[in-house]
């Protein structure tokens, strides 16, 4: 299987260009709010302290993602024809499920807006003029709505843990069946069906929104889901892949194969996702179960 290696080098080059834009605003607001020459506000100072911590986050990316690329190409030359083994994610069919994006996305905003309008609103900045009128109303209404998600995502995340697929066939070909089970590490009693979505997307060209290039779906009775005696449950998975469909890809193309399951529960749902691989084999695919 020959497989063409996407270019690494515009990434990194991005990071370093708002990794020195950043740096650059951040040192001159600091300057100037230290050297005499000009007077700074303190919508200035958190503006750099702002700066200053995305130029942080900028820098660490770029080692953070080196070392990434390193470990992956180490990958690559051990396995040339083997692109599934080249994620450490999907370990010969044992797959983690992924922590919501979003959850390190809204802490971080909440962060950012409650402490810099808790730092404007302590040195009495926050009424200078009506331009702050801005400060006053958005910057809380804006953080506690990003406080109040990163909290459910957090109390979701204690709740139910990290859930596992165990794939019957590692990778997934396509052409035949996706088989396996999520185990969940705590016993859910789901007060409807559990409910399963599989999409294959493509996001190269696609800034706002996936473009889906296959969906399917299955709904899954919660007698079928076996809660186990040491209190996990365990929920079966089967989903039959096309032949038309692409596999996953992350060299030329950002293909993308992702499960998706969901259970309504008392309090908070039940949501978990996975990164699936999905690839065309020279062998034919073996039928593994009736689905």
């Amino acid at each position: 299987m020959a497989v063409n290696r996407k270019d690494n080098s515009s990434p990194v080059g991005c990071l370093y260009i708002f990794a020195i834009i950043f740096t650059g605003i951040a040192t001159f607001l600091f300057c100037a709010w230290l050297v005499p020459f000009g007077r700074v506000t303190t919508n200035g100072i958190v503006a750099a302290f702002v700066c200053l911590v995305l130029a942080a986050f900028f820098w660490w990316s770029i080692p953070w993602y080196r070392r990434r690329k390193k470990e992956e190409l180490e990958f690559r030359q051990q396995h040339p024809d083997e692109p599934w083994l080249w994620n450490e994610r999907w370990n010969n069919g044992k797959i983690r499920g992924m922590i919501p994006p979003g959850f390190g996305i809204a802490w971080s905003l909440a962060i950012l807006f409650c402490g810099s309008w808790a730092f404007m609103f302590f040195r009495g900045s926050a009424h200078d003029d009506l331009r702050s009128v801005f400060v006053v109303f958005v910057f809380p209404v804006v953080g506690l709505g990003c406080l109040v998600r990163a909290i459910f995502e957090t109390v979701r995340l204690i709740r139910f843990g990290v859930s596992t697929l165990e794939l019957a066939t590692f990778p997934v070909p396509v052409g035949g069946q996706l088989v396996g089970t999520i185990y969940v590490r705590r016993k859910l009693s789901a007060a409807g069906d559990y409910r399963l979505r599989l999409r294959c997307v493509d996001r190269a060209d696609v800034i706002w929104e996936d473009r889906v290039l296959w969906k399917d779906q299955a709904v899954i009775n919660p007698l079928a889901a076996e809660e186990t005696f040491q209190m996990k449950t365990v929920i079966p998975v089967g989903f039959v892949i096309p032949e038309h469909v692409p596999p996953s890809d992350d060299t030329d193309r950002d293909v993308i194969w992702e499960l998706q399951v969901e259970a309504k529960l008392p309090g908070l749902d039940y949501r978990a996702a996975f990164r699936i691989p999905v690839y065309r084999l020279t062998e034919a695919p073996q039928d593994v179960m009736d689905i």
